[in-house]
């Protein structure tokens, strides 16, 4: 080919500041390189950027650059054609295949094709042409030839240079330790090829990057020594039996954090002091093991608020000495960037010390096949995992995610934290062979059985069945009671009988926006202080992170870790003379389908286990509902099959596939942490959320100040409820760029009720809201 100047990215101000190829991918490299040596293997990093955009150098693709092609009519003018895509990603895909190998390059070859997008399905029913079994191949897809002279040989050097990657047997986990090392990869090199990008066309918002993402974990510990100091002082009075259990779940932090990484598992009971101590645990293992990022994933968006701003709380002058942020919250909402330019950017990329997020964004991110999620992937390498409430992971899931999580911690240093208020699940045991060998668990708290009898605060009281004239009869006696059930239209029907006889009850539910919530559990928390009467009919939001302490609670029959989170919001500090109560009772309400099955189960069990919070009770719920639950897909436990996507899975398997043959994309659809997609609706709750949706009715362009102070003033809707809410003319959309989907709604004033937040009946759709 004959050589001429090839450029990678051009400039408004002119040729002479474009970028040359030969420094877009040296630069790729060297920061895909960085990435990569978070987990041994730099130099296959290093190699993707080198050859990423070899297809760049290409007389169609610098004809492209230069504006070649521009018909007539634009020279005098009208308006230009779309230029012809060029496929620019091919030529290094094949190249990474041709240089190593049966095993590798096909991995690399899809990190590669796939870096502006997808990765790509290696065969598929569907688009044969753009597989990349047809990418790969020059008789079935033609490229022109690119310049020789960026081609970069792998040599044995830097094949000895890349760590030990430890592949299990087939028969655990098949081709899915290559095709996590595949995502990995791709995750460096999406993330180096955006930054790089950045940095040549916005130098300006590059600089305001983080420039220390991993975290100091002595100051961040003498942080929180500071806080908890503080915290104790704060506190009158003896300490109660709570507080000594809680010091000793604490001790047993510090003492279990000296191990090396691997598998823990904290059992505390709700009100245990889960939260704090976990961090004390990551804080202090980090400082043994070196190891540089800890990452806490829960299961609802109530409870990440919470932790966060607890954690901000922690680290606040930290942050402000560092002027970037140590704790980043990322989760879906309206606006996931947060409150700041730099924590927007942190996000795209998990570039913080402490990242807070949900069960969705992590899971769904370590099986997605697009660039957007999986840039922040690497940041995983040599990181604490704390997942809270464990026990909420799907059972249709358990394979794939404990199949991810066990690759974390073989093959990139993790340590990962499970964090429950019942009993671990992920343990292997008969008829659950897919679960982690107990010799390689650690269980941090050494005998839990004796600290859940240390910290029992409460008696169950079976009381059968109740309608809700019944159930609202005995609440009405209540001075004080927190009363539980599983679906908003019962929660509503049960307050609306109540407040004929206690007009004073509250409602909770997540037909409430954050901010209407968050008003009404603090009227809550008041009322409780100063001894007012006090009662709050909720659903399970309340569960999800809502520390409030009352004397007595009532659950409608749910799965026995359930009654566990309703138990931890009674008698919570012990500061009772006797025990709290937790009345378990049955309804004429049908359960909404999340909850059914854990509510067949428990009924069944209640005959030969009347307390539900008792260890033999959880253990035989959890060998009902997970351990024989293996749900009804190819494979146990993984109910929408996402593990055969991975070549040699199956010993079945079609032919043309193996151990290094995966189906990226598929995996991707079939993964889905929940079913049923919802939609953010902006509510006029409170004069601060009628000028948020008043002025983003009047925007005529994206109003992203706007969009973050709407978060605490937004409810989410399945995509049914929306449809009809829309055909009902209840909402409207907000401001939508022309081509795409609406990203958010705002709901008509009418629609939303000061005491039970969006109205039920202007919902007229089946399933209800999301609880």
């Amino acid at each position: 080919m004959l050589r001429c100047m090839f450029y990678a990215h051009t400039h408004p101000a002119g040729r002479e500041h474009w970028e040359p190829l030969a420094t877009h991918l040296r630069e790729v490299a060297d920061a895909a390189s960085a990435f990569g040596e978070a987990f041994g293997c730099g130099p296959l990093a290093h190699a993707l950027g080198r050859w990423h955009d070899l297809g760049k150098a290409t007389f169609a693709f610098q004809e492209k650059v230069l504006g070649a092609g521009v018909d007539e009519a634009a020279a005098e003018g009208e308006a230009q054609r779309p230029r012809a895509r060029v496929d620019h990603a091919t030529a290094g895909a094949r190249y990474a295949a041709d240089q190593l190998g049966p095993v590798l390059g096909p991995c690399l070859a899809a990190a590669v094709a796939g870096h502006h997008g997808h990765l790509p399905d290696w065969q598929t029913d569907a688009a044969r042409d753009r597989d990349l079994e047809a990418r790969l191949d020059p008789q079935r897809k033609r490229i022109e030839p690119h310049d020789p002279g960026f081609e970069s040989p792998w040599d044995d050097a830097q094949a000895a240079a890349v760590g030990p990657i430890r592949w299990p047997g087939a028969e655990e986990l098949g081709g899915h330790t290559t095709a996590f090392l595949t995502r990995m990869l791709f995750s460096c090199l999406v993330d180096a090829d955006r930054l790089c990008t950045q940095r040549f066309s916005d130098p300006a918002g590059h600089a305001r990057r983080p420039a220390r993402p991993d975290l100091d974990a002595e100051a961040m510990s003498a942080a929180l020594d500071a806080s908890m100091a503080e915290l104790l002082a704060g506190r009158t009075g003896d300490p109660s039996p709570v507080d000594a259990a809680r010091a000793g779940v604490l001790a047993a932090c510090r003492a279990a954090a000296k191990k090396g990484a691997g598998w823990f598992t904290l059992e505390v009971p709700t009100g245990g002091g889960k939260t704090l101590a976990s961090l004390r645990f990551a804080l202090d293992h980090a400082r043994h093991t070196g190891q540089r990022r800890i990452v806490c994933a829960l299961p609802f968006t109530s409870i990440i608020e919470q932790t966060a701003e607890r954690y901000r709380e922690v680290f606040r002058d930290l942050e402000a000495r560092r002027g970037e942020p140590v704790v980043l919250e990322h989760h879906s909402s309206l606006d996931p960037g947060g409150v700041s330019f730099a924590a927007q950017l942190a996000t795209e990329n998990w570039a913080a010390p402490l990242v807070v997020t949900t069960n969705v964004q992590l899971f769904e991110s370590l099986f997605a096949s697009h660039g957007t999620p999986c840039r922040k992937l690497h940041r995983l390498a040599n990181a604490i995992l704390i997942l809270d409430e464990a026990q909420a992971i799907p059972p249709g899931l358990m394979r794939p995610v404990l199949a991810a999580l066990d690759e974390l911690v073989r093959n990139f240093g993790c340590t990962v934290v499970l964090c429950t208020a019942t009993q671990p699940a992920v343990a292997r045991r008969e008829g659950f062979a897919i679960g982690i060998p107990p010799e390689r668990i650690t269980r941090i708290v050494p005998e839990p059985e004796r600290l859940f009898e240390a910290m029992r605060r409460v008696a169950v009281e079976p009381a059968g069945h109740l309608t809700d004239e019944e159930l609202a009869d005995r609440l009405a006696r209540e001075p004080a009671a927190l009363c539980i059930v599983n679906a908003r239209r019962h929660a509503a029907a049960v307050l609306e009988r109540l407040r004929e006889r206690r007009p004073d009850a509250l409602h909770l539910s997540a037909a409430m926006c954050p901010a209407h919530r968050s008003d009404r559990v603090a009227e809550v928390k008041r009322r409780l202080r100063a001894g007012e009467p006090c009662l709050v009919i909720s659903t399970t939001v309340v569960e999800a992170g809502v520390d409030v302490d009352f004397p007595v609670v009532y659950r409608a029959l749910a799965g026995f870790d359930s009654v566990a989170q309703a138990a931890g919001r009674a008698n919570r500090e012990g500061r009772l003379s006797g025990l709290g109560r937790v009345v378990v009772f049955e309804t004429d309400h049908a359960p909404p389908p999340g909850v059914k099955s854990g509510v067949e189960i428990a009924r069944g069990l209640l005959s030969a286990h009347p307390d539900p919070l008792q260890p033999e009770a959880i253990r035989a719920y959890f060998e009902e509902h997970l351990w024989k639950n293996p749900g009804p897909g190819v494979t146990p436990w993984d109910t929408h099959d996402v593990m055969p996507c991975f070549g040699g899975f199956l010993p079945d398997q079609r032919d043309g596939t193996d151990a290094h043959h995966h189906n990226f994309r598929e995996a991707a659809s079939r993964f889905r942490w929940i079913d049923s997609a919802t939609t953010p609706v902006v509510v006029p709750y409170s004069e601060e959320g009628r000028r948020i949706v008043a002025a983003l009715t009047e925007a005529e362009e994206p109003r992203f100040d706007l969009l973050r102070e709407a978060q605490r003033h937004t409810v989410a809707v399945y995509h049914n409820q929306r449809d009809r809410l829309d055909e009902n003319a209840v909402i409207r959309p907000g401001f939508t760029p022309e081509g795409e989907e609406p990203a958010f709604y705002l709901l008509r004033p009418e629609a939303y009720d000061e005491a039970l937040g969006l109205r039920d009946d202007v919902l007229n759709a089946p399933g209800g809201l999301v609880c």
